[in-house]
């Protein structure tokens, strides 16, 4: 990340978001163009209305935006809310790129599985798997973790890694399909 002495404005924040909106967090994003709150944070809500300013000055807002803009939803979420969603951005990137209500559904999900604060979210995320059959995969790369040399065993490529899943893991992980992402995360 690099340091910004003064933050972007107009076509040159614009700009900046454009560049960086695929291969950035909204975190670094905010950082990036100059937007830091007194604790070293991202300041969100400044760096959206500047946004907003910005494409409104330059008529280059979209025809139909958003009903709650990013930084509106971002700051209407109680303080926990926010830590976790931090928490979320920083451990899965991809995260960035939700819409607003991805992410309240995303962690609507979280919620229902018990997860509700940032250290829950630590805590608990173990791994993701982009994949129709994830369980058996996360079964696998779990034993093969946790036993050294199982790879070099005979019996390796005869296990049926979604019945391990089905039968031994299932009871100590929760999921959470979203995306076309599977997420695993430790029960408590």
């Amino acid at each position: 990340m690099t340091a910004t002495v003064s933050k972007l404005t107009g076509q040159d924040l614009i700009d900046h978001v454009n560049l960086h909106n695929d291969c950035c967090s909204k975190s670094e994003m905010c950082l990036d163009a100059g937007y830091v709150n007194k604790n070293g944070g991202p300041a969100f809500t400044d760096f959206y209305t500047a946004l907003l300013e910005a494409k409104t000055d330059l008529n280059q807002m979209p025809e139909s935006e958003e009903s709650q803009s990013g930084a509106d939803w971002y700051d209407n979420m109680t303080e926990q809310a926010q830590s976790l969603y931090d928490q979320i951005e920083d451990m899965c990137p991809e995260f960035a790129k939700f819409t607003t209500e991805q992410c309240d559904d995303f962690m609507n999900e979280l919620d229902d599985i018990g997860i509700t604060t940032a250290q829950q979210f630590e805590d608990a995320y173990y791994m993701q798997f982009d994949s129709y059959k994830a369980e058996a995969e996360f079964a696998e790369e779990l034993m093969c973790q946790v036993t050294p040399n199982l790879e070099e065993s005979p019996v390796f490529f005869a296990i049926d890694w979604q019945r391990v899943w089905d039968h031994s893991l299932s009871y100590d992980f929760s999921t959470i399909e979203f995306d076309g992402t599977t997420y695993f995360f430790h029960n408590n």
